[in-house]
C-alpha cells in the first residue's frame, strides 16, 4: 500500500495536474484516492479485506504436515505407513488434511513431553510407586 504524499504520489499528482491519481480496478486512472491510500498492484483491494483477523488452519494438507516433520512431501509419502505403525495421527478421511494439534501430540509422546492424554493408567501401579517415592513401603 502506498500512502498518500509519498514519492510516488507527488510524482502522480504532478503529472495529472495536482489531482492525487490511482489506477483503477481495470486499469484505467482515477482520482478516487485523493487524501487516501493508494493501492498498489500486490493490492488493489478498494474496499479493504474482509478478512478481519489471521486464521491459523488446524487441518493443513499432506504437504504442510510434512514440513511440520522437516521432510518433503514425497519423503513424507514415503514414510507415512511408517509412521501411522508408530502412531502418527490419520488424516481426516473426509478433507484429507493432518491434524496439527495431533501431530503436534504424537510428537510429544514421542519425546515424552507432558502427560499421555488418553492412556489408560493402572490406579494401583500409581499408588505403589507414589508410596514408593514417600518411603512408606
Amino acid at each position: 500500500m502506498i500512502l498518500a504524499g509519498s514519492l510516488y504520489t507527488d510524482r502522480r499528482r504532478a503529472q495529472s495536474g495536482g489531482l492525487c491519481v490511482g489506477l483503477g480496478r481495470r486499469g484505467e486512472q482515477s482520482n478516487l484516492f485523493q487524501g487516501r491510500a493508494l493501492p498498489n498492484p500486490a493490492n488493489d483491494n478498494l474496499r479493504g479485506s474482509s478478512v478481519r483477523f489471521p486464521v491459523d488452519p488446524r487441518l493443513v494438507p499432506p504437504q504442510k504436515a510434512a514440513r511440520r516433520l522437516h521432510l518433503t512431501e514425497s519423503d513424507f509419502c514415503a514414510k507415512l505407513s511408517a509412521l501411522q505403525r508408530i502412531g502418527f495421527p490419520a488424516a481426516c478421511p473426509v478433507t484429507g488434511h493432518y491434524d496439527l494439534q495431533a501431530i503436534d501430540a504424537w510428537l510429544d509422546r514421542r519425546a515424552g513431553l507432558g502427560a499421555a492424554v488418553g492412556v489408560a493408567v493402572n490406579a494401583r501401579d500409581v499408588f505403589e510407586e507414589r508410596l514408593a517415592s514417600l518411603g512408606k513401603h
